[in-house]
């Protein structure tokens, strides 16, 4: 599996709730079209990927948000420091 490298600058002053708000809105900007041209993946294909990541297989069809999603890689991320 390929991961998509997303960037965006946050303000120093940014707290947790911006900071999941402006992933969020980084993930639908770098996806938006058809297909990414570099991964082959369409936005709704990414998106079940990295539900995936967070929840487990078919965790796209388990009512999980997008908010908690953002949340449990955080807690991952955190955790591997």
């Amino acid at each position: 599996m390929k991961l998509l490298l997303i960037e965006f600058e946050l303000e120093d002053d940014t707290d947790t709730d911006d900071f999941e708000t402006e992933l969020a809105s980084a993930m639908d900007n770098r996806l938006e079209g058809e297909m990414d041209k570099c991964t082959g993946w369409t936005k709704t294909s990414f998106i079940e990927n990295v539900f995936e990541i967070a929840f487990g297989d078919d965790a796209i069809n388990k009512d999980y948000s997008r908010e908690e999603v953002l949340i449990k890689l955080r807690e991952f991320s955190d955790g591997s420091v």
